[in-house]
């Protein structure tokens, strides 16, 4: 029997080409409201943003940058599993 990660991070493709294409699929897939999170560099944050705004032009993508790490285990309603 294969064990299955609960961490998020092992589902991700480590080819960054597949990550995008997925996260935009996700996107595109959204109606109404929703916040995505996606941990990465200040430049490929940029780089991101620029290109989801460039393939996605029916939805308004809003970044809002976060510039401090949050400690899970002070949060009370996080899941500290990840």
């Amino acid at each position: 029997m294969s064990k299955v990660s609960n961490n998020p991070e092992d589902r991700l493709s480590k080819n960054p080409e597949e990550t995008y294409q997925a996260l935009r699929d996700n996107l595109k897939d959204i109606t109404g409201f929703n916040l995505l999170f996606v941990r990465c560099s200040s430049a490929e944050g940029e780089r991101l943003i620029t290109r989801i705004q460039e393939d996605i032009t029916d939805k308004k993508i809003e970044c809002l940058k976060l510039e401090y790490s949050i400690d899970l285990e002070t949060v009370p309603f996080a899941d500290s599993s990840y």
